[in-house]
């Protein structure tokens, strides 16, 4: 007669022990899941806040032209409460441009001519004047270029720099404990100032009297003149 065998269980330690890798696996399961929630939620108020930034700066460009360009800095600060984004917050700072002399670029010339022909370093002033000198002259003028600088630039200077202003828009917002932000950077123009400028420049012709005819060839009398009208 044969023996049946009944089926065996499993022990309290390998219940333990696959309880703890589910635990495991679930909370990095977990993890991930926040962190890709996280990522997502941050990118949507990134986008939010670039749209912001970008109208911000419309609405900026617009009381500029409309007030006109101080020669002091500025600074403006609010939120979008008016856009239904009462959370985000914005401060920008309206400062003058202020442009190197001509010594300056001459100097950055000659110190960018010594150097490699890399790409300058956006934060590089010098490099970048270098580079601003270089479009004027050219690698085969660059002596002529530069001397058309130094003789132009100080009457141009003080034109760009009534006409030009630079903001730097600055938006925040929190998510969680952290802050997050953005910085936005743009140059304005005010045409209105450089064609003042322009026009006053090109004005001093204006109310000088004009050469008078030369004498050597005065016009001459009419060949046949009209027969004088005689009243009875």
């Amino acid at each position: 007669m044969s023996r049946r065998t009944e089926p065996r269980g499993f022990t309290l330690l390998e219940v333990m022990l696959a309880l703890t890798i589910l635990g495991v696996g679930l909370i990095a399961l977990m993890g991930m899941t926040s962190r890709d929630v996280r990522a997502s939620y941050r990118a949507k108020q990134l986008t939010i806040a670039t749209g912001l930034a970008r109208s911000k700066m419309y609405d900026i460009e617009e009381e500029l032209l409309h007030t006109g360009f101080q020669d002091t800095a500025e600074h403006m600060e609010g939120d979008f409460a008016d856009d239904a984004q009462p959370r985000f917050k914005w401060s920008a700072e309206v400062e003058k441009v202020y442009l190197p002399e001509a010594g300056e670029i001459a100097d950055a010339k000659q110190k960018g001519d010594k150097e490699a022909a890399a790409p300058p370093n956006p934060n590089d002033t010098s490099a970048n004047n270098s580079s601003l000198v270089n479009l004027v002259g050219g690698s085969t003028t660059g002596a002529l270029g530069a001397s058309m600088v130094q003789l132009y630039f100080p009457i141009i200077r003080p034109v760009l720099e009534n006409a030009i202003r630079r903001v730097t828009l600055t938006v925040k917002w929190q998510i969680g404990k952290d802050e997050e932000s953005i910085q936005v950077v743009c140059f304005f123009t005010d045409v209105k100032a450089v064609d003042i400028a322009t026009h006053g420049a090109s004005g001093s012709d204006v109310g000088k009297k004009p050469s008078p005819t030369n004498p050597t060839n005065p016009t001459p009398p009419p060949t046949n003149p009209p027969a004088p009208r005689v009243t009875r």
